[in-house]
């Protein structure tokens, strides 16, 4: 059985043409295969797609199919006919992975959606169907190509990039400072399910998240769809010798004004930050009072007891050196 083609004539009527034969004849390239051309062509009317009575399905199928669709959703019906032969039967057929085509035109979809595999190239996919009838037993074909847009829904958490997070803080950094700003999320979504909020999460049964957050505090920007930077903000005056570290929690949640009726999807990531000491505190003895008995008439030189001391910085101490300044009796 042989298949045709379709090849326009000088007055722009499609008609349609024998694949040639490698043999014999003229031949004309195109981007599917080799056309014989000798100037008489063959009066084979092509299908046409009938767009007036498929329900608008191209326009449809371009407005876009939910991602997470079930597969084997009926999408719609293709229609078509022959120009000037109403009573041919015309059968379709698909050339797609994403949408299915029955002989009588019944399109579903094939496979399930995923937007975010698809937007490496585009958020729209290719699908073609054809549309065939048999005369004198040749195959008469259209094919038609369709845009498919896959619609997003909020199927993917913010992640964090580049963890763990770390810092470490001087005590004495100023309230208002920024103490750490390499933290980066990403949500693969887009629109509205793409904007992130970072808060400092609090569990009321965890004092260390408590406290985290009445010393920190969080700024966000936005660096691209669905990408964000992060900093921590230093809101309250650090004491080194009061408390030596935090395990801050932050929140990243998407969607966050609750829009479109999509539910938030969120992620928590701990940032561990680290004081580091300053010399800010006198060396302390390590009994007080100290008292010492002595008795009379000891060698000069002798020892009589051990007064022992140290640098109130801990986390970088220095030598200490005791001096007696008190009186003598």
């Amino acid at each position: 059985m042989s298949h045709y083609i379709p090849a326009p004539d000088t007055f722009g009527n499609i008609y349609y043409q024998k694949i040639a034969e490698y043999y014999t004849g003229l031949y004309l390239k195109c981007s599917f295969s080799w056309l014989k051309t000798d100037g008489n062509e063959l009066k084979y009317r092509a299908p046409v797609f009938d767009a007036n009575n498929d329900g608008d399905l191209r326009s449809r199928l371009s407005q876009g199919i939910v991602e997470g669709t079930t597969v084997g959703t009926y999408i719609g019906q293709l229609k078509a006919f022959v120009p000037g032969s109403p009573n041919t039967v015309v059968q379709f057929r698909g050339i797609s992975t994403t949408l299915a085509v029955t002989l009588d035109g019944n399109v579903t979809l094939s496979r399930e959606l995923d937007r975010e595999e698809t937007s490496q190239g585009g958020n729209d996919l290719q699908a073609k169907w054809l549309a065939y009838y048999t005369n004198n037993n040749e195959i008469i074909e259209t094919q038609s190509t369709v845009t498919v847009t896959v619609i997003d829904t909020n199927d993917n958490n913010p992640e964090f990039q580049n963890v763990p997070y770390s810092a470490q803080i001087p005590e004495d950094t100023a309230v208002g400072n920024t103490v750490f700003s390499g933290i980066r999320i990403l949500d693969s979504d887009i629109g509205i399910h793409a904007e992130v909020e970072l808060t400092c999460f609090v569990d009321p049964t965890d004092s260390q998240t408590v406290e985290a957050c009445g010393y920190f505090n969080l700024t966000t920007q936005q660096l691209g769809q669905g990408l964000y930077s992060g900093a921590v903000i230093l809101k309250k005056p650090l004491d080194y010798e009061f408390r030596k570290g935090f395990t801050m929690t932050i929140q990243a949640k998407d969607n966050y004004k609750q829009l479109g009726g999509a539910p938030s999807l969120m992620t928590t990531v701990n940032v561990l930050l680290e004081i580091e000491d300053q010399q800010d505190t006198p060396p302390l003895f390590m009994e007080t009072p100290i008292t010492i008995f002595v008795i009379e008439n000891l060698p000069v030189g002798t020892p009589v007891a051990t007064v022992t001391a140290k640098d109130g910085d801990e986390g970088s101490p220095r030598p200490i050196k005791v001096v007696n300044k008190g009186k003598t009796y």
